[in-house]
């Protein structure tokens, strides 16, 4: 392990005295920090020097790099899962020690749950927290690992919960791929036109109504539309990569939107996700060895790109590599949804 940036500092921003001491000896990272606030109010004046004493102080943060070869949380399983029980009776020693109203201690182990597949457990800690705080995070927070369970209809329920709390339709992206993955394709075409009064950017409707029509069997439309999205935005990064994995998940006119696919890896501020986009191209056109190139590629730099470690998988197996069931055990351990989703879309190991 290496430690980047400076632990220890003593600092006075905005009327707040901020100190921090840090030692790394061995594999044990030991981080004490105080916040002691002086000052309840500030001369407008001075707020445009606090705005730079706080981004520099951000940027010197420590970091910790682990080494390469470390095991990743999603691959505790098994009897090396008996290796986080120290964490796991630490966040319980939290939780009782916790006063009886007070979310966050679930909400701390919720997390740890969830970053190693345990969405059973993760679930029982956002019903506590739910129980004392209800919010529409938490609705969202659950029904993406009610998701991850198997139970669409409970996290539709629950992405429903969190709209009318908080209706500014963050939930319609996900609402639209579920409705899809159970076979309601009109229900998702209706959520996506729904969305377009809630979106600040007509392209992001555009997308989404792309999406549904994918969903919902007419696969011309949703293509029609994002050729048009590409024409007018022929650099847009995110564009690009939607309308290769487009033509990817619905094996949908492949061939042409390759050219997408090499673009969005040109230009795309998320290699790793256009780089999994085109690997879909790549297995779809049978060009095995292309796709497992552009997957290694991104897991070396997003190792936590899970769906790319399914795919991977796929297409390891395609070559008769036993290795590629350990990519997809992997990748079903950090999420599970994955095994349902690829079947809709034909894509999925051969018995």
């Amino acid at each position: 392990y290496r430690v980047l940036g400076n632990p220890d500092f003593d600092h006075s921003i905005g009327g707040n005295t901020l100190r921090s001491q840090g030692s790394l000896t061995g594999n044990r990272f030991a981080l004490t920090q105080e916040v002691v606030s002086r000052q309840w109010e500030l001369p407008a004046a001075e707020l445009p020097q606090v705005k730079r004493d706080t981004i520099r102080l951000r940027r010197s943060l420590p970091r910790i790099v682990a080494p390469r070869d470390i095991r990743r949380s999603w691959e505790y399983t098994g009897q090396e899962s008996a290796l986080l029980d120290p964490i796991a009776n630490a966040y319980a020693k939290l939780i009782a020690k916790a006063e009886d109203d007070d979310p966050s201690p679930y909400l701390n182990r919720l997390a740890f749950r969830v970053g190693t597949g345990n969405f059973q457990g993760a679930l029982a800690d956002v019903d506590e927290a739910i129980k004392r705080e209800a919010s529409a995070d938490l609705f969202w927070e659950r029904a993406t690992i009610r998701y991850e369970l198997g139970d669409v209809d409970g996290a539709l329920r629950d992405l429903q919960e969190a709209e009318d709390l908080e209706p500014n339709g963050a939930s319609y992206r996900l609402q639209v791929n579920l409705l899809g993955e159970i076979g309601r394709g009109e229900d998702a075409l209706a959520a996506a036109h729904e969305f377009s009064a809630f979106a600040d950017d007509p392209d992001d409707a555009d997308l989404l109504l792309a999406n549904a029509h994918g969903w919902a069997g007419d696969r011309d439309a949703g293509a029609r539309i994002l050729d048009t999205l590409v024409e007018a935005s022929p650099n847009n990064g995110a564009i690009l990569n939607s309308a290769c994995w487009y033509a990817g998940i619905w094996d949908h006119g492949v061939a042409d939107a390759m050219a997408h696919c090499n673009r969005a890896v040109e230009v795309g501020a998320n290699a790793a996700a256009a780089l999994d986009s085109r690997a879909l191209a790549h297995f779809r056109l049978g060009r095995m060895d292309d796709a497992l190139a552009d997957l290694d590629t991104a897991l070396a730099s997003t190792p936590a790109l899970h769906e790319a470690r399914y795919l991977r998988g796929l297409v390891r197996l395609r070559n008769g590599d036993a290795e590629g069931r350990r990519d997809i055990e992997q990748a079903l351990v950090a999420q599970p949804s994955l095994s349902a989703i690829y079947k809709v879309w034909g894509l999925q190991p051969e018995a």
